[in-house]
């Protein structure tokens, strides 16, 4: 059902598009009219939740992506592309935008609360003139756009997503000719737990989403549509697939207090498959690292926690990635991430895991406002595999535990939990077209 029109131009006219399906906090599913060419640029809007009780913000780096457990693409029953864990990617790909970015239009696109900036603190005339008294780094507090929770759609936060910043196949194509296409739709299926979706009182109250639209361009200027409708040709384009492995806990004990841990896995989800960039993100199963009293710690459930001395080596078919022990210390983790997938990320001093060192007696929060809750909780690991036929693909994970004479302590310690290894890859794929039909397969 198309609810509004508009015209910015005679060659295009804008559609925002209700569901034609929708179970809310389940499922919502859209069609595009068939023999129409539409631009590339498709927004879901209206993406939130209300909860009906004990209101407060949403997760600072999920923002509204944190109810959304998948997004899908198909023709009729033909599965396009489908980006599962969407929330997790999503909060992955808010650090990899600006800093400016973050604080200046994701904050108010995505209700993400993601950018930092350094606070100067008003200087006394008893304080000595080069020193910065109570300055420090100070996170999304700058033009954050209101990101909390009500009972009602009309006053609950609401955010948006542009929809080709996550499917490769809308990257790759300057139309969707549903001449060729005649069925296409997009289904986005929600995730209701408030771990993922709330910063607090996640433990209280029923959430609900709220009810999205869709926005597509149609392209009605005569020229522009008999000069491309109907043209088929090979569509290459690329894919996010995940995968899942579980690192088991390390026993620390008096005797051997700091065990060395070295795994090897074996990733079968690639196999046969052309792989570009990875990236790895590191999930401790210790409940404590992500969220106390129904409040996040950091960013929750979206953390990628570092693990002391850690290691990572990538073996594609047999022959290593990097040399020797390959990624040993967290500025090299740090590098490889910027280097293949954002050189302008934002992610903030210490979240890659190297420890600062604040003064004696003097606490972390007076020199990073989160202080020891930042400290490695943006650890991820990258690789650029430059578009391999994977037959094998292995992962070596190495880190060492840690032990407190203090049960309490050891109990909390992130360093001897289980990590689940949560893999992103970008995988190609192409739409080949052949009388008149197509196929999909994996370059």
């Amino acid at each position: 059902m198309i609810i509004y029109k508009m015209e910015y131009s005679n060659d295009i006219k804008i559609h925002e598009l209700e569901p034609l399906y929708y179970s809310a906090s389940n499922r919502a599913e859209w069609r595009l009219s068939s023999d129409k060419l539409y631009t590339n640029t498709i927004r879901l809007l209206n993406v939130g939740v209300t909860k009906s009780a004990d209101q407060n913000n949403l997760n600072k780096l999920a923002g509204a992506a944190g109810c959304i457990n998948s997004i899908t693409i198909l023709d009729g029953n033909v599965e396009i592309q489908s980006l599962t864990r969407a929330n997790e990617w999503a909060a992955i790909k808010h650090s990899f935008k600006s800093n400016s970015y973050n604080e200046d239009l994701g904050s108010v696109l995505n209700l993400t609360r993601k950018s930092a900036h350094f606070n100067l603190a008003d200087r006394t005339d008893a304080q000595d003139v080069d020193r910065c008294v109570g300055s420090k780094v100070v996170e999304g507090t700058l033009r954050t756009a209101l990101s909390a929770t009500n009972t009602t759609e009309r006053l609950t936060a609401k955010g948006q997503l542009d929809l080709s910043d996550y499917m490769g196949f809308l990257q790759s194509v300057n139309y969707l000719d549903t001449s060729l296409m005649k069925d296409l739709k997009i289904v986005i299926e929600y995730n209701m737990d408030a771990l993922a979706i709330m910063f607090g009182n996640q433990t209280t109250g029923n959430l609900a989403s709220t009810r999205p639209l869709l926005v597509v361009e149609e392209i009605v200027d005569p020229t522009i549509v008999s000069a491309n409708m109907g043209k088929s040709q090979v569509i290459n384009y690329k894919v996010i697939e995940n995968d899942i492995v579980t690192v088991p806990a390390i026993v620390a004990t008096a005797g051997d207090p700091n065990p060395v841990q070295p795994k090897t896995y074996h990733l079968h989800a690639y196999n046969n498959k052309s792989v570009d960039r990875m990236l790895i993100k590191s999930r401790t199963t210790l409940g404590s690292t992500e969220n106390t009293s129904g409040t996040n710690v950091m960013y929750g459930l979206y953390n990628s926690q570092a693990m002391l001395k850690q290691k990572n080596q990538v073996r594609v078919n047999g022959m290593n990635v990097f040399a020797r022990d390959g990624i040993t210390s967290e500025n090299e983790r740090l590098a490889h991430v910027a280097d293949t997938w954002a050189p302008n990320m934002s992610i903030m001093p210490f979240q890659q895991g190297l420890a600062f060192k604040a003064p004696d007696a003097v606490s972390r929060d007076n020199i990073i406002n989160m202080g020891n809750e930042a400290i490695g909780s943006q650890s991820y690991f990258a690789c650029d595999l430059a578009g391999q036929k994977v037959k094998d693909l292995q992962i070596d994970y190495e880190r060492v535990g840690f032990f407190n004479a203090t049960a309490a302590q050891l109990s909390l310690c992130k360093y001897n939990s289980a990590v689940d290894l949560i893999i992103f890859a970008e995988v190609k794929k192409a739409v080949v077209f052949s009388g008149g039909s197509y196929n999909i397969v994996y370059v």
